[in-house]
């Protein structure tokens, strides 16, 4: 049964929504022209009197702005549909305690893979909602609490979080409307939710002090332990507020007739109008490096948007218009729990693939101080560390049993936000010139499957605390490498017609076609890719006599030792690659192909890349 008090609540705001003044300019002329139509994927330019269309695409004219609408057909219509004027109504929030509680219940069928336990071991430190707007900090002493979290922007705000100054301050009390307005407002959420315990990073976290470098590790474990996770996407600053009034269009849709055999009822939105899940991928949320693991590890996530509320777990996902038809999710939303079960997990190979996807993802995304790279992605390693098993090791952002794979990352001249903000060619000087960390650009990994690794870690070498910023103590500064070696310009002017020699330097969007810039620079082998039919064994008995592809990396002498070893550092990859690998060559080719290969395989050494 409904709640009569719900009721009444949600009657009262929708009267109080009638009489609030919009704030929407109502234009002088408007005019929609539809002028494509779309049949089972199909666009006609002429409708069809038979046969009613799955969606209509055309124009908006309001007055002199031209906006592109689309209109979906849409078989159940039931007249005018209505949405929430905020996203502090009470319908909407019950429906949000429902989704987090059946989603945390262990008899739920449909959320077998969602954490089940509600009270978890808390952050060092909760804001506690005391009475009405009265807060006040608690230490938990590592109690298990139910709590919820806060995912956001902190943007422009210049607002002071909490410092030694005013810490014993709060731990007695303070006035919720001295925070921000993101905070004010989550902390509003997460009571209204029933939820007496929120962990923000600013109120949470001493300030300007050692303490962050502390709990900067454990901020992912904050987030899987926290019940809810509180994302208010329409925020770009913790100035902005997310439960104000929302315009119109965005509570009201219009539906209309086909006038055709048969009849059907359609709708469509104001062209401004999108689902909450396109304004999360479109939002500055969505591009800092922070929350993007923040996404990944939480049990559970509400977002508010400009355009609704969006509630995600590992089960399902739901949208605010939509609360009673959840979408099933995708599994890369989330990373897995310990406990999940699914074929999207089932194999080294899978879960290796999602980890260079999810590295590719995050190269691009924006930080305040370059050097939390790794740390803003601990969380993430660690869980896959776990997948991975305790046979293989992670190593600052690489793990160590796919390292000669994994180390010929590249740049992606693919579509990118990046690459439209005109990001610097340039590397980073925070980080080893062969981690991806020091690319201020996207990247890409090849498909490693079926490759042969050609070289062994000798030793990674840590940063120590007295060289480097604390952020990254304890970081792999160093690779030490037995490895096949040879002078790329040279070896690489003398390529057989069976094969291409590529070269792709980390400081240049095409490849290089002129080899003589790389100079003295060095070629070092890295992993081999063998034609179908060859295995492993038979590979090292006649590498240097059979066509094969190889990959690594271009190296540039540092001037500088470790431990007698030369130290070399990253300039870019090379590919020797053959078109069909299975193709028959002539004597004489295959005598050039043969001595190209040995002087590949001439000489194995030690290099120490930094």
């Amino acid at each position: 049964m409904s709640d009569p008090a719900l009721l009444k609540g949600w009657r009262d705001e929708e009267e109080r929504s009638k009489t609030c003044p919009r704030d929407v300019a109502t234009p002088q002329k408007v005019r929609l022209v539809l002028s494509r139509f779309y049949y089972l994927g199909v666009e006609f330019l002429q409708a069809s009197s038979t046969v009613g269309p799955w969606y209509i695409s055309g124009e908006l004219f309001l007055n002199d702005v031209i906006s592109a609408v689309r209109i979906d057909v849409d078989y159940n219509a039931r007249g005018r549909i209505r949405t929430f004027p905020n996203g502090l109504n009470l319908l909407s929030l019950r429906r949000i305690y429902d989704c987090a509680r059946v989603c945390a219940d262990t008899k739920s069928s449909a959320h077998t893979n969602c954490p089940k336990s509600k009270e978890n071991p808390a952050p060092l430190r909760l804001v506690e909602v005391m009475s009405g707007d009265t807060l006040r900090l608690v230490e938990t002493q590592s109690s298990s609490l139910k709590y919820a979290a806060l995912s956001y922007c902190w943007g422009s705000c210049k607002a002071a979080g909490t410092r030694t100054s005013n810490v014993a301050e709060r731990m007695v009390s303070f006035k919720l409307g001295i925070l921000p307005q993101t905070l004010q407002d989550s902390i509003v959420i997460a009571h209204a939710l029933k939820i007496r315990y929120i962990w923000i990073d600013r109120l949470c976290i001493v300030q300007g002090c050692g303490e962050w470098a502390m709990e900067a590790g454990k901020m992912m474990s904050y987030y899987a332990n926290s019940y809810l996770t509180i994302v208010p996407v329409a925020c770009s600053s913790a100035e902005e507020s997310f439960l104000g009034q929302r315009q119109q269009w965005v509570s009201e849709r219009m539906t209309g007739f086909w006038v055709g055999k048969p009849e059907r009822e359609f709708q469509f939105n104001h062209p401004h109008w999108e689902h909450v899940e396109t304004e999360v991928d479109r939002s500055a949320w969505n591009e800092r490096a922070w929350t993007f693991q923040e996404r990944l590890l939480s049990a559970r996530s509400v977002f508010f948007g400009r355009n609704g509320i969006r509630f995600e777990c590992r089960g399902a996902a739901f949208e605010e218009y939509n609360f009673h038809d959840p979408a099933q999710q995708n599994p890369e939303v989330f990373l897995p729990s310990p406990n999940t079960q699914s074929s999207e997990w089932d194999s080294l190979e899978k879960v290796r693939g999602k980890w260079y996807n999810m590295v590719t993802q995050y190269v691009e995304r924006h930080l305040a101080f370059e050097t939390d790279r790794l740390i803003a992605l601990a969380g993430v390693a660690e869980r896959f560390g776990i997948l991975f098993g305790d046979q293989d090791e992670y190593l600052s952002g690489f793990f160590k049993n796919d390292l000669s794979h994994a180390l010929c990352w590249r740049f992606w001249k693919g579509y990118s936000r990046s690459l439209e903000e005109g990001i610097s060619l340039t590397k980073s000087s925070s980080f080893p010139s062969w981690s991806w960390c020091c690319m201020k650009r996207p990247i890409t990994c090849t498909d490693g499957t079926g490759s042969i690794p050609c070289a062994q870690l000798l030793e990674a070498v840590k940063s120590t605390p007295d060289k480097c910023d604390p952020a990254v103590q304890g970081e792999t500064v160093k690779l030490v490498l037995e490895a096949w070696a040879f002078p790329a310009a040279a070896v690489g002017q003398s390529v057989p017609d069976a094969l291409e020699f590529n070269v792709r330097l980390d400081t240049e969007e095409e490849p290089t076609k002129d080899l003589s810039v790389l100079g003295g620079d060095m070629a070092v082998v890295l992993s081999a890719y063998l034609p179908d039919g060859m295995d492993e064994q038979q590979w090292r008995g006649s590498k240097a006599t059979m066509l094969h592809e190889v990959y690594g990396l271009i190296v540039r002498k540092a001037g500088s030792q470790h431990q007698g070893i030369e130290e070399y550092t990253r300039e870019g990859i090379f590919e020797i690659v053959c078109e069909h690998l299975d193709a028959d060559v002539g004597e004489d080719s295959k005598q050039v192909t043969e001595l190209f290969y040995q002087q590949i395989y001439a000489s194995r050494c030690a290099v120490a890349l930094i």
